[in-house]
């Protein structure tokens, strides 16, 4: 028990010592005429709430002779929620109580103190304030500043270019506070959240003891309501999570220069088929126009690989000039007459991307379409078979981003003012590599988080009967049951084998307790024949479809680019993409909901899956192509989902930065996108940290411009947890269960022992106690010193304790409250961490030099590659060096450095 003699007083408030003074007190103070209180006032007297009545003359009579009830009072508070707590006092006194005990009882809360006697007023109740804001507490500070806030001066001396404070990171709210970050739940109280959890667990034992429920009548009552209680609270969670995942792609216009002078050979490649004369003549134009010298190889309809590669080896293998390579193939969408699924321009463009790999060209490969993407509601989507090509042109940018151009998509007049668009675009202005050509201007590709509502959007309820293709699958089963228990009439679960498929029999019988009608329908919905006798049957019984939900074709091949074929190509996105035209044709009529399954790969590319890019990018347009035409579409872009499809892939994917996303949330955010009627929605549980540095790693990716959390990442210099982001890449592992807390590992145990003790041990200790300084004050790690002061850091009580629950997971020990204040240096800090955890940290008289082992069994030193050493390990080498031939003589050259 810590405790610490104050001197500054002879006697001793709230004790016996204050009995002979009972009656003056109380005549002193008899004229107070105390009122009912507006608010909850909880006595340190009694420990529990009174009326403010009580607080009559006698009630501070006995108020300084009773011993302070503060820790029961605090125990009240926080039964009944309660968790921010201010100290209104001309100094701190209280603050460090409160801490340990909020620690004591599991909660999250947060105590901050007002004034402070070594400091100006405002400027300490200002600095309490902006802890409470930090903490995530909604402060006005309209009160303080006024409605227009003091202009503050810059320094003088010029700027160092050191980011010394923090970086657009996320906010924390204040326990007991709704939440200023979109989809983050609100830390609670130790009380509360065991309520919660006894609630989420359906635990009625635990829910009663909580509450204090003893009677029977009331047991039965909380039986009565628990069930409902429990659903409502995991689906608020689910909520929560959801809003977290979702995201939208945005056309910001692009803004700077109206022309550019395109000098050089651009090679120019057209099929021999449905392209329109005045494009290629006004391609030309645009070209020469600008300082450009035009060649032109036109591709015929059966060209293959080996053919494009004689064709160009000429002008793109060996032109030292070649500028660029412009290709008009996405126009050509004739069905391939052995493949109908897949149009003859993707097909070509993809030998014409392999054919340039082939000849080694150097030059940049831009994809024209006309039509393909739209950039809001007043531009829709035209051509979606073209918006193919841009799914696979993001692939190419990444398994080929040195060869890489861009994407450019134009609609509108093909005038003077077009091509000086298009000179803009292909002069490739900050990387801009997907762009919308238009008659109103230029318009870039972004992802953005998508917007919160104001209020909640209407819950999605199916009416009618249901169409549900892939329904036997493992997404269509999760779908299916959640359709189920929204109210679904009539569930019509379509897929290759219907009734055969493996748990067709069960999911039926499951849904049918449920209350849906479901019917197992063996039928491909690719078989455009077979799917219409489906829908003309369902419309002759009286049942027509009123929803489609179509998850059916999910085939996903992964191979390089520059081995994958036309067939296999076809092979993939017959079944998703056949079946959704199949749909949208046979179903041209307004509808409840029209939902295609797509995924991010459709977003933002997928290496080595060409093909499952390509087909989820066509998903998307042929979405906003419905939408045009004044129909309801919603293409769903998922990320992974968790179950037996990604399960066997959760290590690599989330060192990729891509978390399986459970089955609740996920559903929430198709509920979302339905309940707001969104036409595409991209949802995913992303890890920018790792995904976005790894995904820039070979050329800027515009498209995460505008996110500020991918932002964050591709700073260079930004600490992580004592590391820079490349270490972070290299090393680190990220969590697969993002919101468990995973249990300790023993690892600095491990470290710790690893090693003999001496220096060696106490550096491990040193360096984890820097680490944890740097992350709570935002410093890299070799800038916290060892002799300073805590408080000298800037470190306060919150993020002492920040510091204190850090170590504390390290070490695996319980460490005091006050750990920050007792021992005010790492130099103070690592002995005690030590003896904490039962270590020694030096070696002692009775060790001995640890015995040698033989020669035969020492290990060569490896070769060190200085080149690619810090000069913080040259440092740690050269003193663990001297200290192997001198002894202790490092420690001099350190107090001299």
């Amino acid at each position: 028990m810590f405790c610490r003699v104050v001197e500054s007083v002879d006697y001793a408030s709230h004790s016996p010592q204050m009995e002979p003074l009972q009656g003056e007190l109380r005549d002193a103070v008899a004229g107070l005429t105390p009122r009912p209180a507006e608010r909850t006032v909880v006595s340190t007297v009694t420990g529990r709430a009174i009326e403010g009545t009580e607080l009559d003359a006698g009630y501070w009579a006995t108020n300084l002779r009773r011993p302070v009830l503060l820790d029961q009072a605090v125990d009240t508070l926080l039964d009944a929620g309660h968790d921010v707590f201010v100290e209104i006092s001309g100094h701190r006194m209280l603050v460090g109580a409160l801490t340990e005990k909020l620690e004591t009882r599991g909660s999250e809360g947060v105590a901050v103190a007002s004034l402070h006697r070594d400091r100006p007023g405002r400027a300490a109740l200002l600095g309490e304030l902006g802890w409470l804001y930090c903490a995530g507490f909604p402060v006005d500070w309209t009160r303080p500043y006024g409605a227009v806030p003091p202009v503050m001066p810059l320094p003088a001396y010029p700027w160092q270019r050191e980011r010394c404070w923090l970086p657009d990171i996320e906010e924390t709210p204040a326990a007991g506070r709704t939440s200023t970050l979109e989809g983050t739940a609100p830390p609670r109280s130790g009380a509360e959240e065991a309520l919660w959890q006894s609630v989420e667990r359906g635990d009625l034992e635990a829910l009663s003891d909580v509450l204090r429920v003893t009677g029977t009548a009331q047991r039965d009552a909380l039986a009565t309501v628990l069930p409902a209680l429990s659903a409502w609270h995991r689906e608020s969670l689910d909520r929560e999570i959801a809003d977290t995942w979702r995201y939208r792609v945005d056309w910001p216009p692009l803004a700077g220069t109206t022309t550019a002078a395109l000098p050089g050979t651009w090679l120019v490649v057209v099929p021999n088929g449905p392209v329109p004369d005045e494009l290629t003549a006004w391609l030309r134009a645009a070209l020469a126009a600008r300082g450009g010298t035009v060649a032109e190889i036109v591709v015929a309809e059966d060209a293959d690989r080996a053919a494009l590669a004689v064709a160009l080896d000429g002008p793109a293998g060996r032109e030292p000039a070649l500028r660029g390579v412009v290709s008009l193939l996405a126009l050509d969408e004739t069905p391939l007459a052995d493949q109908p699924g897949l149009a003859r321009g993707a097909a070509l463009n993809l030998a014409l991307v392999q054919a340039l790999d082939d000849i080694d060209a150097s030059a940049p490969l831009w994809l024209l379409t006309r039509g393909a993407v739209g950039t809001g509601p007043n531009d829709p989507v035209t051509r979606p078979v073209q918006a193919f090509t841009w799914g696979f042109g993001r692939v190419v940018s990444l398994e080929y981003p040195g060869r890489w151009g861009g994407l450019v998509d134009i609609t509108g007049p093909l005038d003077e003012a077009a091509g000086d668009r298009l000179a803009v675009a292909l002069s490739n202005p900050d990387h801009e590599d997907q762009i919308a050509l238009r008659p109103t201007g230029l318009f870039t590709r972004r992802l953005v988080r998508a917007p919160a509502d104001d209020s909640e959007p209407p819950a999605y309820r199916p009416e009618g009967t249901v169409l549900v293709t892939g329904g036997t699958g493992a997404l269509g089963v999760h779908l299916a049951r959640w359709l189920a228990r929204r109210g679904a009439e009539h569930l019509v679960l379509a897929s290759r084998r219907g009734p055969a498929a493996p748990g067709a029999a069960d999911l039926e019988a499951e849904l049918t307790e449920l209350g849906a009608r479901v019917t197992l329908a063996a039928c491909d919905a690719a078989d455009r024949d077979a799917l219409a006798a489906l829908l003309d049957g369902l419309e002759a019984d009286g049942d027509p479809v009123r929803a489609v939900f179509h998850v059916a074709g999910d085939v996903s091949l992964v191979k390089p680019l520059a081995e994958t074929t036309s067939a296999e190509l076809a092979q993939v996105v017959t079944g998703k993409d056949a079946g959704a035209l199949n749909l949208h044709d046979l179903l041209l009529r307004p509808l409840d909901a029209f939902v295609l399954y797509s995924s991010i790969t459709g977003v933002w590319g997928g290496g080595l899956q060409c093909a499952y890019s390509a087909g989820n990018a066509y998903l998307d347009a042929l979405a906003e192509h419905r939408r045009g035409l004044g129909l309801k579409a919603t293409s769903m872009q998922w990320g992974p989902w968790a179950g037996p499809a990604h399960d066997e892939h959760e290590y690599e994917l989330a060192r990729r930065g891509l978390r399986l996303m459970e089955v609740g949330p996920a559903l929430v955010a198709l509920d979302r996108a339905l309940g707001r009627d969104e036409t595409t929605a991209v949802v995913a549980d992303m890890d920018w940290s790792l995904f976005a540095p790894a995904y820039a790693a070979a050329r800027p990716r515009p498209l995460l411009d505008d996110l500020p959390e991918a932002q964050q990442a591709l700073r260079p210099d930004t600490p992580v947890m004592g590391h820079s982001r490349t270490g972070e890449l290299r090393g680190a592992l990220p969590a697969v269960e993002p919101r468990r807390q995973r249990r300790q590992t023993g690892e600095l145990r491990r470290a710790l022992l690893a090693v003999e003790p001496g220096r060696r041990r106490r550096d491990i200790l040193v360096d984890r106690c820097r680490q944890e300084l740097g992350r709570v004050l935002r410093l890299e790690p070799n800038r916290v010193n060892v002799t300073v002061p805590f408080s000298g850091m800037g470190l306060d009580s919150l993020m002492a304790l920040e510091v204190k629950k850090g170590l504390e997971a390290a070490v695996e020990v319980d460490l005091p409250a006050t750990l920050a204040f007792r021992y005010p240096t790492i130099d103070a800090l690592v002995p005690f961490l030590a003896e904490r955890m039962g270590i020694p940290l030096d070696a002692t008289a009775d060790d001995g030099p640890p015995a040698a082992p033989p020669e035969a069994a020492v290990p060569a030193e490896p070769e060190l590659d200085v080149e690619a050493l810090s000069d913080d390990d040259i440092e740690a080498l050269l003193l663990e060096r001297l200290e192997s031939l001198e002894g202790g003589r490092h420690d001099a050259v350190e107090e001299r450095a």
